[in-house]
């Protein structure tokens, strides 16, 4: 230990006890590292869409999102309410956010977990699958064709009904 004349040792130690405290305890306070978020762009969609839909012999929805987006987040519970009724055999989800921030899409994942296929988009996504607003649905069925495109709200009930066309009882 460095000795500082006129300082006797034991308070120099705890006086440097106090600044590593202090110093760790400042680490421990800031934000926590987040994980970077899976980046999906216009050809990890179509591979997507190939894997989870047609892939797997099942219907896909594929709902474009964001945070900042009232009418999407009011869809949300929406898309875990259908994981409930239909198991991951019966049909697929996929997410895909368009915030262009991924610190926004990361810090709303940490308060509002969610437990559906999630990606954010890669910058050009948006311009070329010709998203005009959102939320946009997309709707294949099992064999991979899209046979529903809607911009805008689309209710839980309504969504529903469409499946149900799809699907054997």
């Amino acid at each position: 230990m460095t000795v500082i004349p006129g300082v006797p040792g034991r308070i120099l130690g705890g006086l440097l006890r106090w600044c590593l405290l202090t110093i760790l305890g400042i680490s421990a306070l800031a934000a926590p590292v987040l994980a970077q978020p899976a980046v999906l762009d216009y050809q990890g969609l179509m591979d997507e869409i190939r894997l989870q839909g047609a892939g797997r012999g099942r219907p896909l929805v594929v709902a474009f999102w964001a945070t900042w987006c009232g009418p999407c987040l009011k869809e949300m519970p929406g898309y875990h309410a259908l994981r409930q009724t239909y198991t991951e055999e019966q049909l697929g989800i996929l997410l895909v956010s368009l915030d262009f921030d991924s610190g926004a899409y990361t810090r709303y994942l940490q308060t509002n977990p969610i437990t559906l296929p999630s990606y954010l988009a890669a910058p050009d996504l948006m311009q070329l699958m010709a998203i005009k607003s959102i939320p946009k649905l997309l709707l294949f069925d099992a064999a991979g064709l899209a046979i529903l495109q809607h911009e805008g709200y689309l209710s839980p009930e309504a969504l529903r009904d469409k499946l149900e066309e799809l699907l054997p009882p």
